[in-house]
Parts: C-alpha cells; structure tokens; sequence
C-alpha cells in the first residue's frame, strides 16, 4: 500500500508539472497539444482521486501501522470525524486544496470556458507544486543545481544564444552550490534590470529566479503513507497501535466537517483571477470580455473565502470560550488579508469597466491575492505562529517551500509588468481622487496591508533578530488601527454607491445618519448603558496625563464614528435601492447594506456586551464577574435566577449498543440512553455472571449488563465532554431556559469549556462555565499509596489491590512486574494492570503503565525495604461535579452581526452571477 502511494503522489506530482506545459502550449497552438495535454489532466485527476481514496481508506479502515492515521485518526471517532481527520494534517490539507483545484478545472469544461486551458495550466501548475510539499525526498543540493540548471538552459532559455544559456546555467550551478543569501539576492536583482532593459523571454528570467529562490538541502515534503517506526524513532520495526490519538478535542465539531473544506474552496479559486490577471497582462490589454471574467473570478473567490471566514467565525462563536466570533488570532487575519484584497481588486476592475482608467491598479490588486493566499499558508504551516496561534501547525520543514511560492509568484507578476508595463495605463493614483469606489478600495487594501503587517510580526523578528509583540494589548491594538481605516470605508461605501448608480440626496443620508446615530447614543445613555467601549479606554480617560486622556477621548470618539460610518453605508444602500428600479444595483446594495449591518451588529454585541453573572455576595468564591454555584444550588444573576442541577449521567433505558474496538482483555463499548447521548464504556473480557451481574459475550447480554450497572460503571461520553445542567428562569418565574453546558476535561490543557446560547430577538445570552473542582488547575487527583502484597485500598472511587510480585525472565537487568488490580464499583469489573520497572546500576527505572478505561495511570515512585511496601505514584482523571463556576454574558443584537455577513455573501455570489450569466463561450 505504501508502493501504491509512493506511485500515485509520484505521478501527480509529474502529471502537474507536465500537464501545465501541455495545458498551455494547448492554448496556444491549439489541436496539436490537445491529446498531450488531456492525458495529463485525465491521469493527474485520477492520482488525486486515487491519492486521496488510499489516505481515506487508511484513516477509515483504521491501518494504525501508518503514521497519519494513527496521529489524526482513532477507532473511537465517529465516521464524520475521521473523515475530517484526513485535513486535520498538513499533508492531508494539501490535498484537499489540489481536489478542489482539480474540482474548478472540470467546471471550466463544463462551463465551457474559452481560457479553459489557459487556467487549467495554472492549476496543474499549482497542483504541481503542492505536490512538491507530499514527495518527503530528500534530494542533494549538486543534484538539484546541475538539473536544474540543465533544464532552464535547454527549455526555459531555449530562445537565448548559445553562450547566454550557458554562462546562465554556469552562474546558477554556482549560486545554489555556494548557498549564499546575498549573492541569490544580487542575482535576482541583475536578472530583474535585464528583464526590464533588455527584453528576455518570460520563461528565461521567471525559470532563473526560480532556480535562485528554490530551498536546498532540506526534505521536499513530508509524505503521508510513512510507517510509525519510519516517521518515529522510538518505535521498534513492525509495531502496530491499536488505536490512533484522534482528533483534537476542540476539532470534534460538526464545523470541522465543513469549515476547512470551504476556507480551501475560498483559498483555491483565488488562484483564478491570478491568471486569468497574468494572461491580460502578458496580452497587454484590458478588454470588456476579459474585465468581465475577472470580475467572475473575483466574487466567486470573495464569496467562497468569505464563506469559508465566516463558518470559521461561526464556528469560535459556538464551541470557544473566549466571547466572541474574532480574536484577532493571526492565521485568522492571514485569511481576511486575501479577502480585503480580492474585494478591492473587483471594486477597480469595476471602476475600469466605467471609466477606462486604472487598469495597472485594478490588474495589480487581481494579481496580489494569490501570493497572499499562499502566504497565509507560509504563516499556518511554518511554525513560526506557534507561540501566538491556535490554528498554527508544527512545522514540518514546508515553511522555506510556501516562502518560494509566495516568491516565484510576486517575481512572476514584477516580470510580466516591467515587460508590458508600456501597454497599461498609469493613471491609476490620478483615478484615486476622481472615483470615490477606487479610493475605498485602495482603503480596503490598506487594511489588508496593515493586518499582514501585525500578523507579520514574528516573521519580522525572526527577519531581524528582534522582539517586538502586541502581548496583551493585542486586542486594542487591533481595534484601534482598524477602527481608524474603517471609518472612511464606510463613508466611502455609501457615498461611492451613490455617485455609482447616480442616486440623489446625499445631503439626505449625512443628516439620517447623524440623527440617527444621536438617537443610538442617546437611547443607549438613557438605558444606562456603558458607553466606553474598552475597559482600558476608561483607565485613559481618568488618568491624571491631560496626553492619556486625550488619547481615550479619541478612541471613544472612534467608536461614534463607527456608528456613523455603518448608519452612512447603509443609508445609502438604501438610497440606492429606493432610486433605482432596473434591479442591476441589486448585488452590490446588498453587499454594502450587508457591510455596515455587520458593522453596528460586531459593535453592539462587542462593545455593549454586558456580564450578567456579576457576584455580589463577598463571601462567594467566584470572581466579581462568575457565579459560584454548588449542585443543587441556586443563586442570582441580573435578570435571572441561575440552578445547577449536576452533571448529565445516562438515563435508561439504553439503546444502540455495539462494540467499537478490542484492546488487552477488554472491549470498547458504545450506547445511547434515552436522551440520545452517545456514551461508552470498556468492559473486561471475562467479567463473571453472577449476583445479577453478566457476561457481555453478545448484543443483548451486554447491553444488559450496562443497563444494570449504568449507576457504578465508569461510563463516560463518547466525545469526551461532560454536560453540567444549568437552568435560567426570568425573576418573574416567566420563563425558563435549560442549558446543558459542556466541558472537555483534557489532561494536558485543563477545562476545555463550550458555551451555550440562548436565543433572543433582541441579542444572545451566552454562558460558559469558568472553572469546576479540580487540583491546582488539573483535574487530576494524584497520591502516592503505600501497599504490601495483598494489600486493598480505597482511593477517590477506586478500589486498588496489590495482588502479586513477579520478576521477568532473561531480561538483561533485574526486571520486575507489581501486578495491581483496579476496579470501580463492582470487584467483577476489576482490571489488572502490572507496572514494570527495572533496577540497573543502583538505579530504578520505571516507565508509567494506565488503565485509559478508568482514567488511571501508576508509577512506581520508590521501595521501602523495611516495611516491605512499594511505593506508587498514582494519578486519577475526575469527573467534579460538586461545584461549578460559570459566566453569562449578554450580546445584544449579535443577530445583526451574522445577518450583515449573509448580506455579503450573497452580493457576492450575485455578482458572480450576474456575470456568468453573459460569459463568452469558445466556439
């Protein structure tokens, strides 16, 4: 089966780089590279397929001898899970954004698309290079200068004299062998004034500053069908799991099913504006037709990546804890950046198709995404977030690669445009203050530029041996920078829009809007709402510093502009729509409507959020902003009086059941109770029948067996969260709301806390709990028992026995085994564990041996030969339910927020189409 994947990923690494050339000589010339040229799209499709069949038959049929499918994959996820384990890693991810590359090249056949082989070359040659990230070869750096400085002087530099191809191949086997930075660098700045005084073909001066941008010396990849003791040292040849790690408890959510294949959907069309910008370029003209199909391009990408941004929004704001839907996590900015720049390049296209002016501009925004694209990918995958980013992998020695794409592809556009730069107009700062549109999305770039400038930090200080950080204040940061450029977008979206479709009453819109916007304030002050948007805005605002309090009063004054700049946006949205009847303006009211509703929904939800769960009692353990509530107890919070009820145990009778995996004596078994909650539960093998007790030998007499012992067996969810019952009922006993708040209690972070919402139409409740019983912020019970052979105790709920002492044979050091017994409940479940250990050299090493059923794990700690007792380290994973802290925030007219964003989506698929409706077939 490795052979199998050896092969596929080999020809879908050829077939892309190959298919690209055949995909566009077939442009081109036409017929004669057809046949050439489908053969390598037809086999490059079908080693996808096959390459990401063979990595889903691997996490599906649990083959844990490979490594990706023991790292993602697990015996006790759920069929969805495993599936979305196969992008949980990063070789997986590469291959779902090729699949959905692959996926828009049959679409342009379908659609029949006149630049079909055109892009279809551009994706095989990204493809290709994706590919690049699967190979896991390491190939020497002599290897790779002399091929590749034979190819650029046969192929790429096949229209130069003779002597010019060979003083460059000489040159470039020079360069890559000696490895020097700076000289590259030199390199490619003489190659760039030659390309720009002298005309050199294309493919000459982009295939040399490939060769001098490429990585040497590392491992080109990381491939996805290693074997465990290939990919881990510590793993003896042949060994197989029984079962893999699965997947991040935090990623075992119904949005990982679909949030990153949609967010690589976003990602992978963005490829094709890219060309289908690099073909206008290289033809040197900006036609109606070409306008049109950028402009098609365009919002399919904004649509498809602001879907995906969104779900992923979405997706924070129902299973995190942190308040909200954006936390200004850097991965999360890296994919925004590309989005602002993708909208601002349809804006300038849009502007070009009425003025006929700015078409370097509106050309150079359509181009800028993709790099982007992949340089978010180059911040994800390179490691270098690790330290400020949920969502960064580890790296895998890709990051030097992603770097090379974004290179290759910011050398590609400087190249064609110092060749065509005579071809285009460059009136395009003199548009900026003629056309309002162009100016909001020269606005909108600019944000885009200073998110990946923040985002870039640690990029920068790995750059430049420096430390610069946002640290705590990254959240204000944030808010202040983009909060300044905002305020004129907005502006700008309404008055744009208006000067757009040619709609009166501008006048009208400023006077609504600030009457409008001096209602909201004075609406908000009546109700007594807190007006100071951040709470460190309040400690400017008192300082004794005349400077700081200036600075508060400012940003406080921010925030009105906000208010006022989304009102302006949507007024004249408005004006727009009640003006105009052809229905053309449609697309775009609604985007812009969308844009400012999102705008006042994030600040009212964000900065007018209150917390209902304040603490006023002094002797309360909870925090001025938590509840402290014991089970059974019921306290009050503001408007509501809050009960905790306990933990969610399963409710007979049960259902469902079935064995899901088999592992030392013992078998996994899963049920649902009568609430439809999934549960599971590992019984031993040979547990007696007796005193109502019976051997689970079958379905039925399993499921028996649980059932009568669902009160003293050590269940536990089968996705690993435990639901604590909370009820809120209004003061007035009107209503009430139960919630079943969920916590996944993971030993190496602690409380991983989902919150629960309640709906309102006027904005969400949203609760979450902040802490239960556990020690010193673990929930792990841990001690040391001091037992003698024979010896039983009882320690938290467990029952443990030292049964016996044995010594392993022809061992090459003195062994032993201390064969424990644990069971919880009933002794018929009891399961036996041995903890070895060895004495070498006056020294005792002993490795830690557990039971996962029980959640128990021993150690032996030492040997007290007097008292003829062992000495184990044990430690004991809790289920707390005694108490529980929680908080209860209240988000007001969030719904506004989610409703904007639907806005935009479907501007955006509007326009797309809109213009797909009048695309030019190929005859």
């Amino acid at each position: 089966m490795q052979s199998a994947g050896l092969v596929l990923i080999s020809v879908l690494w050829v077939s892309g780089i190959w298919g690209a050339v055949a995909a566009w000589e077939a442009y081109r010339r036409g017929k004669s590279w057809l046949s050439v040229a489908w053969g390598a799209w037809i086999a490059h499709s079908v080693a996808l397929g096959g390459t990401v069949g063979l990595l889903l038959y691997v996490l599906l049929g649990h083959r844990y001898e490979f490594h990706y499918a023991w790292a993602h994959g697990s015996r006790q996820l759920s069929t969805e899970y495993i599936t979305a384990a196969l992008w949980e890693g990063q070789e997986g991810s590469f291959l779902l954004w090729m699949l959905w590359h692959t996926v828009l090249g049959w679409a342009l056949f379908i659609w029949k698309d006149a630049h079909r082989w055109a892009l279809l070359a551009g994706l095989l040659a990204i493809n290709g290079y994706l590919a690049t990230f699967l190979l896991g070869a390491t190939v020497p750096v002599w290897v790779v200068a002399l091929g590749g400085a034979l190819l650029w002087g046969l192929w790429a530099a096949g229209n130069l004299p003779l002597w010019a191809r060979i003083v460059g191949a000489i040159v470039l086997v020079g360069s890559l062998l000696i490895g020097s930075f700076w000289i590259k660098a030199f390199l490619i700045l003489v190659v760039l004034l030659l390309s720009g005084i002298k005309r050199i073909p294309f493919r000459a001066v982009i295939g040399a500053i490939a060769l001098l941008l490429l990585p040497t010396g590392g491992s080109w990849g990381s491939f996805p069908f290693l074997y465990v003791w290939e990919a881990r040292s510590d793993v003896p040849v042949g060994f197989i799991p029984t079962d893999g790690n699965g997947l991040n408890p935090l990623l075992q959510s119904f949005w990982m099913v679909i949030h990153p294949p949609v967010l690589f959907a976003g990602y992978a069309s963005a490829a094709l504006p890219f060309w289908e910008g690099l073909l206008v370029v290289r033809e040197g003209k900006l036609t109606t037709e070409s306008s049109r199909r950028l402009l098609r391009w365009l919002w399919l990408s904004v649509g498809l990546l602001g879907l995906g941004i969104a779900l992923g929004a979405y997706w924070a704001y129902e299973t995190l804890n942190f308040g909200g839907y954006w936390n200004w996590d850097p991965v999360e900015n890296a994919s925004l950046a590309p989005w602002l720049v993708l909208a601002a390049a349809a804006h300038l296209i849009w502007v070009w198709r009425r003025t006929r002016q700015g078409t370097a501009l509106a050309l150079g925004f359509s181009l800028l995404a993709f790099p982007l694209v992949l340089y978010s990918s180059y911040l994800t995958r390179s490691g270098v977030l690790s330290d400020s980013s949920v969502h960064s992998f580890t790296d895998l020695g890709l990051g030097d690669w992603l770097l090379w794409g974004v290179g290759i592809s910011v050398a590609g556009i400087a190249v064609l445009t110092i060749q065509h730069r005579s071809r285009f107009s460059q009136e395009g700062f003199v548009m900026l203050g003629r056309s309002a549109l162009a100016s909001g999305a020269v606005l909108l770039t600019g944000l885009a530029g200073l998110l990946v400038f923040l985002t870039s930090l640690p990029v920068i200080n790995k750059l430049l041996g420096t430390n610069w950080t946002l640290g705590s204040k990254a959240l204000q940061v944030y808010y202040e920078w983009m909060g300044i450029l905002t305020v004129p977008v907005l502006v700008l979206m309404g008055y744009a829009l208006m000067r757009a479709y040619r709609a009166r009453g501008w006048e009208v819109v400023l006077w609504l809007s600030g009457a409008a916007l001096s209602a909201i304030i004075a609406g908000l002050w009546i109700a007594g709402w807190d007006l100071v948007y951040h709470p460190s805005y309040r400690s400017l605002l008192e300082s004794p510093n005349w400077i700081n309090r200036l600075r508060g009063a400012f940003f406080l004054l921010l925030d009105d502009l906000l208010w006022g700049g989304a009102l302006i946006a949507l007024g004249g949205a408005l004006a727009v729509l009640v003006q105009r009847k052809n229905g053309r303006h449609i697309w775009a009211v609604l985007a812009h409507s969308g844009f400012g509703i999102m705008i006042i929904g994030a600040i009212l939800s964000s900065g007018y959020e209150k917390v209902l769960s304040q603490n006023f009692n002094p002797r309360s353990p909870g925090s001025s902003d938590n509840l402290f509530l014991l089970r059974g107890g019921t306290t009050v919070a503001l408007g509501y009086f809050v009960r905790y009820e306990g933990l969610v145990e399963p409710v007979p009778p049960i259902r469902d059941v079935r064995p899901v995996m088999s592992e030392r004596g013992q078998t996994l078994w899963r049920f649902r109770d009568s609430l439809g909650l999934l549960y599971q539960i590992w019984v031993p093998d040979g547990v007696l029948s007796q005193g109502g007790v019976f051997h689970p030998v079958s379905l039925p007499s399993a499921q028996v067996f649980i059932e009568n012992n669902l009160a003293v067996l050590p269940i536990e969810p089968a996705d690993r969260r435990y639901r604590y019952k909370v009820q809120l009922t209004t003061l007035d006993s009107t209503r009430t709301y139960p919630l079943w708040l969920e916590a996944d209690l993971s030993e190496s972070s602690g409380l991983l806390a989902h919150p629960a919402h309640i709906r309102l139409w006027h904005g969400d409740l949203y609760v979450h709990l902040t802490s239960l019983p556990r020690t010193e912020g673990n929930p792990i019970a841990q001690g040391i028992l001091s037992l003698s052979i024979g010896d039983t105790v009882q320690w938290e709920d467990l029952s443990i026995k030292f049964e016996k002492l044995t010594e392993v044979e022809n061992a090459p050091h003195p062994t032993f085994r201390a064969w424990l017994v644990a069971w919880k409940g009933i002794p018929e479940m009891a399961q036996r564990l041995p903890v070895e250990f060895v004495i070498r050299e006056k020294e005792m090493l002993t490795p830690t041996a557990g039971l996962p059923s029980l959640g128990l794990s021993v150690a032996l700690e030492s040997i007290s030969v007097k008292e003829g007792k062992l000495n184990f380290r044990v430690a004991l994973r809790r289920r707390p339910d005694s108490f529980i802290t929680l908080k209860i925030l209240y988000k007001p007219f969030i719904g506004l927020f989610w409703g904007g964003i639907l806005l935009i989506l479907g501007g955006s698929f509007g326009a797309m189409w809109h213009h797909t409706r009048h695309r030019i077939h190929s005859v």
